[in-house]
């Protein structure tokens, strides 16, 4: 199997959601565009880089440059869905939806310009022009690969504890995540070389646990950016709804590290 049998799919689906997502906008849709963008990512990182180093860093940095003009605006879907059950009054509600709504439409009209169009293409040509797509998938040891990253996970996230940044925690939460879309590939195509590497992490548990910190991680940065808009008292509410999310969702991880 090609490198590149792998990716077409993807790539077809990232093209399609994008072109609807240009027409009529919807939050699902990105949410599917990000995740079909992140999967070639995580294969690329965890696979590609073992069959050409050098042409996997150039794939790499393009998905990058078209992931990252997404992350803030998902950042920002979802922080308007949850402003409706935030402890705050409604006048503050008010001001929340009306600042956020507004960036994030602007973050809408940066994501159809034609820079970011131009990237795409690139996309679109990717697997007919970079010579990693042509190598031999059935060649690489995969099991060990996975059991490597696997190991360097475990050893990594034994050593988060109260006093880690949310630096740390969101490339630990980065790391999993990749390793969980390169393991689901890989179950897809290979399941049944060694159906114990099913059983490697309860991933989908800590994802979501990791993803309650980053999400009110970033929405804390976002009013820290409007604090002038506010009311102290305002930003005060708010700021304590938010880093109570962040310590409970801390608390679960240490307990699973523990």
């Amino acid at each position: 199997m090609k490198f590149k049998n792998i990716f077409q799919d993807k790539i077809d689906l990232a093209l399609k959601l994008y072109k609807h997502l240009c027409t009529d906008y919807d939050v699902e849709d990105l949410h599917k565009y990000r995740v079909s963008l992140r999967k070639m990512l995580a294969y690329n990182q965890v696979f590609g880089v073992h069959l050409d180093e050098v042409n996997a860093q150039i794939v790499s940095k393009l998905l990058k440059n078209i992931i990252r003009p997404t992350s803030s605006l998902r950042d920002l879907d979802l922080f308007l869905i949850e402003i409706d059950v935030m402890r705050c009054s409604a006048q503050s509600k008010k001001k929340l939806l009306q600042i956020f709504t507004s960036k994030r439409d602007l973050l809408i009209d940066h994501f159809k310009d034609d820079a970011y169009k131009k990237s795409l293409q690139e996309l679109k040509v990717l697997t007919k022009k970079n010579k990693l797509f042509e190598g031999d998938f059935h060649k690489l040891d995969k099991i060990t690969i996975l059991k490597n990253i696997s190991e360097k996970l475990s050893k990594q996230f034994s050593s988060i504890d109260e006093n880690s940044s949310f630096e740390k925690l969101h490339k630990q939460r980065i790391k999993f995540k990749r390793f969980r879309y390169a393991l689901e590939m890989y179950l897809h195509y290979f399941s049944d070389e060694d159906p114990q590497l099913e059983n490697l992490y309860d991933l989908k548990e800590l994802q979501d646990i990791f993803g309650i910190i980053q999400d009110n991680s970033a929405r804390i940065e976002f009013i820290e950016d409007v604090r002038n808009e506010f009311e102290i008292h305002e930003i005060e509410n708010l700021l304590s709804d938010l880093n109570q999310k962040i310590k409970n969702a801390k608390q679960e991880l240490f307990r699973m590290v523990g």
